[in-house]
């Protein structure tokens, strides 16, 4: 379900940012709602890169594996869309993300403590493929807390 910034109406959209908000609710909703992160290949273009956020740099099959320890860590997270702000090639995304680290992951133990966080990113795409996941604003103090470390997931 897209969750449309309340700064527009239906139909104001172009046709460029339409496909970009399908392109990215499809991630949300399948790729992590369904745990479906193989949807990196066929989504993100092979110059992807995320930057921002506890895992730091990555590029597109760093960012997939990150996917998967995060469930590992967290296997009931949970990713909702607040909001999404197009702009022709750039969105901007807020996302609730909870759950409880409930796994291991690189030497550290599950606390069993629960998470709640507000998620904003910048989204960047090119020919219909996200190219650039930029982390605008993470609490990462409080996820650092829940984790009981500061870790930086890193790809195998």
């Amino acid at each position: 379900m897209v969750v449309l910034s309340e700064i527009f109406t239906e139909g104001e959209l172009d046709e460029t940012s339409e496909l970009h908000l399908a392109v990215l609710t499809r991630w949300f909703e399948e790729g992590w709602g369904e745990r479906n992160f193989d949807l990196v290949d066929d989504l993100f273009s092979p110059e992807f890169i995320a930057e921002g956020g506890l895992a730091g740099k990555l590029d597109r099959l760093a960012y997939k594996a990150y996917c998967k320890r995060v469930v590992e860590v967290s296997p009931d997270m949970n990713a909702v869309i607040l909001e999404l702000i197009p702009a022709q090639n750039i969105i901007v995304s807020r996302i609730r993300s909870t759950g409880t680290h409930s796994g291991n992951a690189q030497g550290v133990e599950a606390t069993g403590s629960h998470y709640d966080t507000i998620i904003t990113d910048v989204w960047k795409f090119k020919d219909g493929l996200i190219v650039m996941r930029e982390n605008a604003n993470i609490d990462a103090a409080h996820l650092r807390e829940v984790l009981g470390a500061s870790p930086r997931y890193e790809a195998d």
